[in-house]
């Protein structure tokens, strides 16, 4: 940032450049409880950098309203993807130039060409070939940056049998084969 002409020149901390602060705006959602704190502990990084992050927990109508009129910086969203089998579906979505999930704008011709010849490949090898070339220029390009794995803790006691974790669900989820051994 310094080599870009982004220096904390009045000493506060926080970076400026021809009199202007490095400020941004981050959005997010209280409907994934983790996201708000997430949010908070994103900005303090952040700021250690010396940028200036505001966080502003909103409903999701109001971000996309700012999303729609371009009115953003940073968007803090959660994707539950554990049900998705093939890379398609999220590659197109989130990569693809009019993606539906592309907020950021992101367009690579590149990018664009070889997910739509990976969607017509049926060989599984030759297909995820394709789009493991997708997934390395988009590692490379980071229009968007994944900063956490959803992850669940699953305590029981020994004479609960034949639970079985469904990783697609966010809450405990009762099997028919479940019973107490007592």
């Amino acid at each position: 940032m310094t080599a870009a002409g982004w220096v904390d020149t009045d000493g506060d901390g926080i970076r400026d450049r021809d009199g202007k602060t490095l400020k941004l705006n981050l959005m997010t959602y209280s409907a994934r409880p983790g996201l708000p704190p997430m949010a908070e502990a994103m900005a303090a990084q952040l700021k250690e950098a010396g940028i200036d992050v505001e966080t502003e927990v909103m409903e999701m109508g109001s971000i996309d309203d700012r999303r729609e009129k371009g009115n953003w910086d940073l968007y803090l969203a959660a994707y539950n993807i554990a049900m998705v089998p093939d890379p398609e579906y999220i590659l197109t979505n989130w990569y693809i130039t009019d993606g539906p999930d592309n907020g950021p704008g992101y367009s690579n011709p590149e990018v664009d060409a070889l997910i739509k010849e990976a969607r017509q490949i049926t060989d599984l090898g030759e297909r995820y070939k394709k789009f493991n070339d997708v997934e390395a220029i988009v590692y490379e390009e980071q229009p968007m940056i994944i900063v956490a794995y959803y992850g669940c803790a699953i305590v029981k006691k020994d004479y609960v049998k034949g639970y079985v974790f469904d990783p697609t669900a966010h809450d405990y989820r009762i099997n028919a084969e479940m019973y107490l051994e007592k």
